[in-house]
């Protein structure tokens, strides 16, 4: 299985992405591999939910619709601006080592978000990605190159939990309930 650990990308002052596999929750204890810097400049970030509406009309329900959310896992995109090749060489990699040795590489990928206005910070670990590389590049005479990194997950975790019941929101932290 690859390994690589891209840690220290920043979007201006509330973003760090860290990839880690083997996949574990070690994140950067488990070190080594690639740095932020050794990628491209991180430009920016995206995950959506996947989510699989199911409906239908029971009798038994007087006509009334019944709707069902079944939850898939995560997608997203991490975006960088290129000044070398290792992003094109890590999906190579990962290609080849499929390719060769019927592997594929999942990792987990944590983004650590600072909350200005609270001071806080919350975790989003999203497990057991797999990688693509949507685009590797539009060259140009005189303009920047953006590269796009795809990637799939099962599931997230937040600050290292699985949320097991919804939030009563006026606990949150970072509420002041002080406001009328």
């Amino acid at each position: 299985m690859a390994f690589a650990n891209i840690t220290g990308m920043t979007i201006g002052q509330d973003l760090r992405l860290v990839l880690f596999t083997p996949v574990s929750l070690a994140g950067v204890a488990a070190g080594g591999g690639f740095t932020s810097d050794a990628l491209g400049r991180l430009a920016g970030f995206n995950a959506v939910p996947v989510i699989q509406e199911v409906n239908g009309v029971p009798l038994d329900n007087g006509g009334i619709r019944v709707v069902r959310n079944i939850y898939q896992g995560w997608n997203g995109d991490i975006d960088f601006i290129r000044y070398n090749g290792n992003a094109s060489l890590l999906m190579a990699s990962i290609m080849s080592i499929f390719n060769q040795l019927g592997n594929e590489s999942y990792f987990n990928i944590e983004a650590v978000v600072y909350n200005v206005i609270s001071q806080t910070t919350d975790t989003y670990t999203f497990l057991n990605c797999v990688l693509s590389q949507i685009n590797s590049g539009d060259y140009r005479e005189i303009s920047r190159v953006d590269q796009r990194l795809h990637f799939e997950g099962q599931n997230m975790l937040i600050n290292g939990q699985m949320p097991v019941a919804l939030p009563t929101l006026a606990n949150l932290p970072g509420i002041n309930n002080s406001i009328p």
